[in-house]
Order: structure tokens, then sequence, then C-alpha cells
């Protein structure tokens, strides 16, 4: 819905659907859940426009936008 689409965090929803039917499942046979809380780690991110630096119109902020992505990992050297 915004402009650019804005990226996100894939959050495993397969998953997390499948732990709550065998939860739900323990349930109905009346056995209590041994814990409160149930994490389901992200799957990843998932990258749109928001993300590209086409997506910014200031070029100087484009630029340099491209640089800290393609030198972020080098100690500087």
């Amino acid at each position: 819905m915004s402009n650019p689409a804005t990226s996100s965090i894939a959050q495993g929803a397969k998953q997390i659907g499948y732990q709550a039917a065998a939860l739900l499942h323990r349930l109905m046979r009346g056995v209590k859940p041994t814990k409160l809380l149930n994490i389901v780690p992200p799957i990843g991110v998932v990258t749109r426009k928001s993300t590209d630096v086409l997506a910014i119109e200031d070029s100087v902020t484009a630029d340099a936008m491209t640089f800290i992505r393609s030198n972020y990992q080098t100690n500087g050297n």
C-alpha cells in the first residue's frame, strides 16, 4: 500500500500454523501446555522497492547508499 513498496520480515506463517494446530490438538486431548510462549523465528527479509537505491530521488543520497551497500563489509582499506 505504500509507495515505494516497503521491505518487510517474512514471518514463517506455515511453521506458525503447524505449531498452532499441534497445540490445538494437544489441548483438545486434554494436555496442558508446557510453556506459555512458543517462538517461531522469522524466515528472513523480503526486499522491496524501499530497499532499492533507485527509489531514492536525490542522486547524491542514492550514490552514497550505493557506496555504503558496496563497501559496508570492508575494513576501510
